[in-house]
C-alpha cells in the first residue's frame, strides 16, 4: 500500500523526533556520569540517525567505565 504524503511526513517526523530525544538522552547521561563530554564525542553522537544504533549507544553510555571506553565504539561520520 502506498503511504500518503501526510502519513509519510508524520512517520518521518516521528522518527526524527525519536532520534533527537535519543541523542539528547545519551549526551545528558554522559554529562551526568563524567561531568564534561568533549565536543568530538558530542559531535559524533549527534551525527547518528539510526534509532537502533542510538539505543546501543545509550546502553554503552550506561555501562562504560570511562569516556574513552564509550568513545571506542563510536563511528565518526
Amino acid at each position: 500500500m502506498i503511504m500518503s504524503t501526510m502519513e509519510e511526513l508524520y512517520t518521518n517526523g516521528r522518527i526524527e523526533g525519536e532520534v533527537e530525544i535519543s541523542i539528547k538522552n545519551i549526551l545528558k547521561l554522559l554529562n551526568k556520569r563524567f561531568k564534561r563530554v568533549p565536543e568530538s564525542i558530542s559531535s559524533a553522537v549527534n551525527s547518528y540517525t539510526d534509532i537502533v544504533e542510538l539505543d546501543s549507544l545509550f546502553d554503552r553510555a550506561l555501562e562504560c567505565k570511562t569516556l574513552a571506553e564509550f568513545e571506542e565504539g563510536l563511528v565518526y561520520f
